[in-house]
């Protein structure tokens, strides 16, 4: 879209939010608000990552479709576990007069790439980008927000807005857009309270951002380059100040972000939220672990010759590793079996929920259970903080699974080390 309507399509959404609702709905609200106080609304917004659908899991593992792989033949994770805990309408508080007092909503939103009973999309999952990416999962947020707004009125009727919003992967690239574009209505009511996300990718354009440009830069970069081919005259679509993954003091009231320490793909870089006032943990695992969307059972994993890198960390030593020297590929070729274990799901879920709920995010306390191994990484992460790196190292090589192999999409890094982008507040 050439013409900028793709930036223009989510500032339309959120002025809308401020628009007041339909005469009828206005109608029924002013017979009530006439005794009645003006409502607070709580809302919870979760966007899940790439290629993560829990309607699709769902009628894979219910074998009620023929489509495999991708987003079916997946996990479900801790952002969708999260959003089943949110309050809802049924915990509405009522006001002496018999209305609504405080009410809760909460829209869960599925990943890019994915579509509920649809067929996924290679191309958006590769660029974040097409029909089923980033503009169609934000304009579903400000629509459902929107529509949580106009329930009871439109803004006028509301005493306070607070949203809660989680991510996963590019889906917390696209909360963080998210929470800017409704910073940026300028509405006083509507504040984010929460921003959780768990290991942020913004790499929109070219898988990765191979060129070592931050996020923002890759998207426009990309974009002139497909434009090139067709015209001399590039458009910075989307602009700058749609693709926003900073994260201020505006953005949301208090963020939790939980980053893989295990993560080694190339075309996976992190996306950090700091320097700011959010707090960063650094938690042993790979992408998937740490959002819970990895086996639950245990799984042997074979890797001939791994990279030295990892024999460095220590994935490899513990007494779970066999060790085999056969003649493969190359003479001397060692074979390390693996035997991860599973656990890593719940620490991670644990934290997310313990600092939402003491941010005043209106979950129901269930905290899954912990491994007895792993309740030091549980209390870590409740407490916002990362175990010492050789305490991490150990955790991995018992319970981080191998996210990287082969070339493609899951390429290691040349060098094994995660490209880091960071945060300018």
């Amino acid at each position: 879209m050439a013409d900028g309507s793709w930036a223009d399509s989510i500032f339309n959404a959120t002025d809308a939010i401020m628009a007041d609702a339909s005469p009828q709905a206005n109608a029924r609200v002013d017979a009530l608000s006439a005794s009645c106080p003006n409502v607070a609304l709580n809302v919870g917004i979760f966007f899940d990552g790439t290629f993560n659908n829990a309607a699709n899991v769902t009628a894979f593992n219910m074998k009620q479709t023929d489509e495999m792989g991708g987003s079916y033949n997946n996990f479900h994770t801790n952002v969708y576990r999260l959003s089943l805990l949110y309050f809802g309408y049924e915990d509405m508080v009522r006001a002496p007069c018999g209305g609504p007092d405080t009410v809760y909503h909460s829209a869960y939103v599925e990943g890019i790439g994915t579509e509920v009973g649809g067929a996924d999309s290679a191309y958006t999952g590769a660029t974040g980008m097409g029909g089923s990416g980033l503009e169609e999962k934000l304009q579903k947020g400000t629509a459902v927000l929107r529509s949580f707004i106009n329930r009871y009125g439109g803004i006028e009727h509301l005493r306070s807005v607070q949203v809660d919003v989680f991510g996963f992967s590019r889906g917390a690239a696209t909360a963080r857009v998210f929470c800017n574009a409704v910073a940026g209505m300028g509405q006083p009511k509507i504040k984010v309270r929460f921003l959780g996300m768990y290991d942020t990718v913004g790499s929109f354009g070219i898988p990765g951002n191979a060129k070592e440009m931050d996020p923002v830069t890759e998207v426009a970069s990309a974009y002139c380059s497909l434009y090139r081919l067709l015209t001399p005259t590039c458009w910075l679509v989307p602009s700058e100040s749609m693709i926003d993954l900073n994260i201020t003091k505006e953005s949301a009231e208090v963020v939790y972000h939980v980053v893989a320490d295990d993560e080694f793909r190339l075309f996976f870089p992190s996306t950090s939220a700091l320097p700011g006032h959010a707090t960063e943990v650094l938690m042993p695992g790979c992408h998937g672990d740490v959002a819970g969307c990895t086996p639950g059972v245990g799984v042997t994993e074979r890797h001939i010759d791994p990279p030295q890198f990892l024999l460095d960390r220590g994935f490899f030593e513990n007494d779970s590793v066999l060790t085999i020297n056969r003649h493969l590929f190359n003479e001397g070729d060692k074979v390390y079996i693996r035997n991860v274990e599973t656990g890593l799901a719940a620490p991670s879920f644990n934290g997310m929920m313990h600092q939402a709920i003491q941010a005043g995010v209106p979950l129901r306390e269930r905290y899954m259970d912990v491994v007895r191994d792993l309740t030091d990484l549980d209390g870590a992460m409740r407490s916002g903080s990362s175990l010492p790196e050789p305490r991490r190292r150990q955790i991995a090589g018992r319970y981080a699974h191998s996210s990287h192999g082969g070339v493609g999409s899951n390429m290691l890094a040349p060098n094994g080390r995660r490209e880091s982008y960071s945060n300018n507040p």
